[in-house]
């Protein structure tokens, strides 16, 4: 499921009894088929995630287990449009976006975290990371849909984290729940994809700085 660890990724702490540092934390990848998941870096224990469902279309979907033993993950640039929700109770985490501070970010059940392609991002919590639903979108796909679509010239969406959207919330449990060994399924993703994706450009979310009211 995972690659071997890389070694020497991450800084070492020196040992308070001033002898040779300690090793760094164990990194981790994912071999999911997600092109921005798998290039993630899980520090500390490998991810565990169900199986991926692949459009052909560049949709694809995938559920992620709570990550316990895991109190940091690491993205890295990718050209993929990533939606994500949160599916664990509730659950504190440091963030940072583009390397950005973003502060203590408490999510709850139903929260969206919206990451445009081109950025990084870091999410630290010493209880390890959530549980949640994966939507991400190909650059290809992403490309071909704006240029359908009318007076878009180029993306202008900024990274969002703990927002709701209703429209959203029910498209990703939707996806999820498709069988990843019927064929019918891969129209179903495309479908439900597309979807999602036009209700982020049409309907993007807050920028950072404004709130949305909290349901529950």
């Amino acid at each position: 499921m995972s690659a071997p660890p890389i070694r020497g990724s991450a800084r070492s702490p020196r040992r308070s009894d001033g002898g040779r540092p300690s090793p760094p934390p164990a990194v981790f990848h994912a071999q999911s088929g997600l092109v921005a998941y798998d290039a993630a870096c899980f520090h500390g224990a490998p991810p565990v995630h169900g199986p991926a469902l692949l459009s052909d279309l560049g949709y694809a979907a995938m559920f992620q287990a709570r990550l316990r033993r895991v109190p940091e993950v690491v993205s890295v640039v990718t050209g993929d449009l990533v939606i994500f929700m949160v599916m664990t109770a509730r659950h504190a985490m440091d963030v940072w976006i583009d390397g950005r501070p973003c502060g203590q970010v408490t999510l709850r059940r139903g929260d969206l975290v919206l990451l445009p392609p081109g950025l990084t991002s870091r999410w630290c919590a010493t209880l390890g990371q959530v549980s949640g639903i994966h939507l991400h979108v190909s650059a290809e796909r992403l490309a071909r849909t704006l240029d359908d679509e009318p007076g878009r010239a180029s993306l202008d969406l900024a990274p969002a984290v703990a927002f709701r959207d209703p429209v959203l919330q029910r498209l990703l449990i939707e996806a999820v729940q498709l069988d990843e060994q019927m064929a019918i399924s891969r129209l179903g993703m495309a479908t439900l994809g597309t979807a999602a994706l036009l209700r982020v450009l049409r309907h993007p979310p807050p920028r950072p700085g404004t709130r949305t009211p909290r349901s529950g």
